[in-house]
């Protein structure tokens, strides 16, 4: 049984890179593969010395631009993200393709955004036995459904979910904001049973501050000013 970590990267986030590996690093040694989203030749290389490098394998320009999308489903996500959210949604949905192209039996998916401040093996024991996921659910419900967020997730490469994951992505982006929606919708609607994180395994930063996490998730442009503070403080 391999274990291992996953992320994914472009040439809009590559600059959090070495933030990530220097707190994943302080507090973990399981191996690394780093899924290219559209990453600078330096950056590939940087990755290659830290662990695997993988090529996105997914199918291109297949997320729905904004102009296909209807009104009301645009009032309410920039209501809830803003409109720089249509800079990064794209990237979004590369999410459930890249989590099938693990190395890994066993994997945790971290966005590159979340500073991790301990250890990640007790996610491996959280795995669901049938659905073969764990994540956590948002801190903060935007909808009547609870909402699950992507952005940690322990799960077996066998997972069923993922496959659905992907098609749905692929077919039906226009009526989902991102691809955790694109995963609750899929959770609720089958009826399927996923183990859930604590959330001091990806406590979003905007809801307060958690003494006890082990992941912070510094999610939004907030968040990221907040990295690109640290990155200048290190230096």
């Amino acid at each position: 049984m391999t274990r291992g970590i996953l992320i994914g990267c472009d040439q809009n986030q590559e600059w959090m890179l070495e933030w990530w590996w220097a707190h994943y690093s302080r507090h973990n040694c399981y191996p690394v593969a780093f899924v290219d989203f559209g990453m600078s030749a330096e950056a590939k290389k940087w990755c290659q010395s830290k662990g695997h490098w993988i090529s996105l394998d997914a199918p291109k320009n297949f997320v729905f631009p904004k102009s296909l999308i209807s009104n009301d489903l645009i009032e309410e996500w920039e209501k809830i993200y803003g409109k720089e959210l249509w800079q990064g949604r794209e990237k979004w949905f590369y999410k459930p393709f890249a989590l099938q192209q693990t190395p890994f039996d066993e994997t945790i998916w971290v966005d590159l955004d979340c500073e991790i401040t301990g250890p990640l093996a007790p996610l491996f024991h959280k795995i669901h036995v049938h659905s073969k996921m764990a994540l956590a659910l948002e801190n903060q419900q935007y909808s009547e459904e609870e909402v699950y967020n992507s952005g940690v997730i322990a799960y077996h490469r066998q997972s069923p979910l993922l496959s659905l994951w992907a098609d749905l992505s692929l077919r039906h982006n226009d009526r989902f904001l991102g691809d955790q929606d694109v995963l609750t919708f899929i959770i609720h609607s089958e009826n399927i049973e996923v183990a859930e994180l604590p959330s001091k395994y990806n406590w979003v930063i905007r809801d307060g501050i958690n003494f006890e996490a082990i992941i912070l998730h510094w999610a939004g442009k907030w968040g990221k000013e907040v990295i690109r503070r640290q990155c200048l403080s290190a230096v």
